[in-house]
């Protein structure tokens, strides 16, 4: 399993690089493709500066290889160069380290091999060769980057664009689009290019980037918790319309937002402040624990408990095939709107 010891963090390894501080072995694996191939790149750059070629760069992909080869083109003597540089992607470690355990024992002073792991694949550490390669190289999950870095990088992009962006536009484009930097960057190009102004906006990007099924479920949640049903109910019944969601992965997003929505209303009950409503995993970024807290909330703490119950009935139905589950996410729709019909719509 993944362990927080194999914690990335990109500017800390790209200045050990630029230092000629390398390592004999590195392990990629984790979410952020885009990021993994960013640093794998960077060490081939570090590693070959003058470029690679048939000799100094050997990589290994689609399992057409054996270990066999893999040993062969570790120990090969540098030709036209000082180093070495061995790739192996998608390589099943878990099942063959064993075998390739006195390989990566013994490095020769002039390679460096790099191991790249799709997505889905995460090393097992409870193996003698991945326990190995952790406590003697450098093994990094790289997975989706902190708030902070990703609203630096996002601004750099737009930069590359020649356009400007602030950190709260750059933070809900995060929160509407996703922390996948793959699926960052043409929603970046597409907004770029949308904008005629040196300045993209909150406006803008909330107009033109693509809405994460979570985002629209938050600002339908919102609508319905502070009485403006009618905006409320159009878009659940759109997202149920549009079947571009499977019932059980929405229902899962309703309730998590209603998670979200309770911890705001007991952080109003206890005159709890935005940083509170961030400790509670409630939001991740402060212009939106700000923007909940000063949001109207008309639920009442037992209309919370009956929500809470009719969801988890729900789920229940769904997972036990109890009937047929775009029926019973409507059922969900009638019951949530029934719990603000009490209030004015606006």
């Amino acid at each position: 399993m993944a362990d927080k010891k194999d914690a990335f963090v990109y500017s800390d390894e790209i200045r050990k690089l630029r230092n000629h501080t390398f390592s004999r072995l590195y392990l990629l694996y984790g979410q952020e493709e885009y990021l993994k191939e960013v640093f794998a790149g960077e060490i081939r750059k570090a590693i070959l500066p003058e470029g690679d070629d048939a000799f100094s760069y050997k990589r290994f992909s689609d399992s057409d290889f054996e270990v066999s080869d893999i040993a062969e083109a570790v120990d090969a003597v540098p030709f036209l160069s000082e180093s070495t540089l061995v790739e192996i992607r998608d390589f099943d470690i878990n099942r063959y380290g064993e075998q390739l355990l006195q390989v990566v024992s013994d490095i020769p002073d002039y390679c460096t091999v790099v191991f790249i792991q799709n997505s889905e694949y995460v090393p097992d550490f409870r193996l003698k060769f991945n326990k190995y390669l952790r406590d003697h190289y450098s093994v990094f999950n790289i997975t989706v980057q902190g708030q902070n870095e990703l609203a630096l990088w996002i601004r750099k992009r737009f930069a590359a664009e020649g356009k400007n962006i602030d950190r709260e536009a750059a933070e809900l484009l995060i929160f509407l689009s996703g922390s996948s930097m793959n699926g960052l960057i043409p929603e970046i190009k597409k907004i770029a290019s949308s904008v005629s102004a040196d300045t993209v906006t909150a406006g803008d990007v909330s107009r033109y980037a693509h809405h994460l099924p979570e985002a629209d479920v938050f600002e339908m949640v919102s609508c319905l918790s502070q009485g403006r049903t009618k905006k409320g109910v159009s878009m659940l019944s759109e997202l149920i319309d549009s079947r571009s969601e499977d019932p059980i992965k929405l229902l899962a997003i309703i309730a998590s937002e209603y998670k979200r929505l309770y911890a705001v209303y007991m952080a109003k009950k206890h005159n709890k402040g935005a940083a509170w409503l961030m400790s509670a995993e409630a939001a991740k970024q402060d212009w939106l624990a700000r923007k909940m807290l000063n949001a109207p909330l008309k639920y009442t703490e037992e209309q919370f408990e009956n929500i809470q119950n009719m969801l988890t009935d729900a789920d229940f139905k769904m997972k036990t095939g109890y009937g047929d589950n775009s029926d019973i996410l409507m059922d969900v729709l009638i019951f949530l709107t029934s719990e603000v019909t009490n209030v004015k719509d606006r």
